[in-house]
């Protein structure tokens, strides 16, 4: 039995942890994650929700994955970690995490691979690596970073402290904060609002925050001259254009994907 699940509801993605009580990260959830993220291109999606199916987001690693490891088979096993956490990180629409209960170590990099994370008020955050001796393993390191500053990624990885949804949203590492039992279906509705929104707009969006974190102001603007003139010839901007001008703001309707 898969622990992952994939449905769709239109053009909005759903990918759910399925192993309950925990999602503890062993390496089957980890490949069929893996499986399922990689099969996203051929979905033709607009917008993806990461979530748990039951209780907590991820508590993090199951410990087996690190039993008999060398530097080796460390180094394979960040690679194959790593690859998901990329491959979600690149994807061409928005992405939200909706997180409830734990989301601790390789769960809260999980979620910091996507755009948007809202948490319910009963979640715990929290990179707790240096608890085992060792950092954060999927780069949430700089994931942390790049919400809330270097000081504070430093301080939450050096410290391995659980944290308040609430305490997380001061810092801007979690975007909302909602009541308890509201945060998957409210994550919901707002992304199938999103994935009726200007996806070829969003995925430049992307592009341009990336590259500016990476590369600088310079870079950024260089590339937004490169990249942005191309959306005044698509059929989405033309005709959003013309609903402005003739019915006001907020009637255009989007189909690019």
């Amino acid at each position: 039995m898969s622990k992952i699940t994939f449905r769709m509801e239109g053009s909005l993605g759903v990918i759910a942890l399925n192993d309950p009580p925990l999602n503890l990260l062993g390496q089957e959830l980890i490949d069929d994650l893996q499986s399922v993220v990689d099969g996203l291109p051929e979905k033709n999606l607009r917008a993806l929700l990461l979530k748990s199916d039951a209780g907590n987001f991820s508590a993090g690693a199951n410990m087996s994955l690190f039993s008999g490891k060398d530097r080796k088979g460390g180094r394979a096993l960040l690679d194959s970690f790593l690859e998901v956490v990329h491959k979600i990180e690149e994807l061409p629409y928005p992405t939200l995490a909706a997180v409830r209960g734990l989301c601790l170590g390789g769960g809260l990099e999980l979620a910091l691979a996507c755009d948007l994370i809202w948490a319910s008020q009963d979640a715990r955050l929290g990179s707790p690596e240096a608890g085992i001796g060792t950092i954060p393993l999927g780069a949430g390191g700089r994931g942390i970073a790049a919400r809330a500053g270097m000081a504070r990624a430093k301080e939450m990885v050096f410290e391995a402290k659980f944290y308040t949804a609430e305490n997380l949203e001061k810092w801007n590492i979690v975007n909302k904060v909602l009541p308890d039992g509201e945060v998957n279906e409210q994550a919901l509705q707002y992304m199938k609002k999103l994935s009726e929104g200007a996806t070829l707009a969003h995925a430049v969006t992307k592009k341009l925050f990336s590259e500016y974190y990476n590369h600088g102001r310079n870079s950024s603007d260089h590339l937004l001259l490169e990249i942005v003139p191309a959306l005044f010839e698509t059929t989405d901007f033309i005709n959003a254009v013309k609903s402005l001008k003739e019915n006001g703001p907020g009637k255009a309707k989007f189909y690019a994907r």
